[in-house]
Order: structure tokens, then sequence, then C-alpha cells
């Protein structure tokens, strides 16, 4: 699967605290559900044990919000979602 990220996803990255390799890692974990608009929506727990913005999390999820074409196998990043728990 060609997967590619958008400006908007790219630019979320740092302000949402995830790297490009959790949301390569999410997408290839194969975790995913069709939201009501179509889009396909890959999910990851990961493990945190960090602070973010001053508070510790033990752990954050990943979403990851796409277009799929099957047709050409290629998956649009359009934006990266992160919940730290």
């Amino acid at each position: 699967m060609t997967i590619r990220l958008t400006k908007h996803c790219l630019e979320r990255l740092a302000e949402r605290g995830v790297s490009e390799d959790e949301v390569l890692n999410t997408i290839h974990s194969n975790q995913s559900y069709l939201a009501p608009d179509e889009k396909l929506i890959f999910y990851a727990n990961i493990p945190y044990n960090a602070f973010w913005r001053d508070t510790y999390y033990a752990s954050k999820r990943v979403e990851c919000i796409c277009d799929y074409n099957a047709a050409t196998d290629e998956c649009t990043v359009i934006t990266v979602l992160a919940k730290y728990f």
C-alpha cells in the first residue's frame, strides 16, 4: 500500500505529539473502521509513559483519518488525532 501524508496532516503531527513513524505503524497495524463519511480510520494504542503538556500519560491513542483508494491501493492520510490517557 502506498501511504501519502497531506500537508495538513504534516502540520498537525508536531502540534499533536505524533511522529511520522507512529502514523505509519498505526496504518500497518491494520486496526481500522469505516467512519460514516466513508473515511477509513486506522487506530493504535501506544505505550507512552511520558509527559504531554505538563501532564503524565501512560498511553496514547493515535488515529489516522484516511481516504483509501482500493483501485490504486493508495492511502492518503488527511489528518491525525492523538488522545492521551
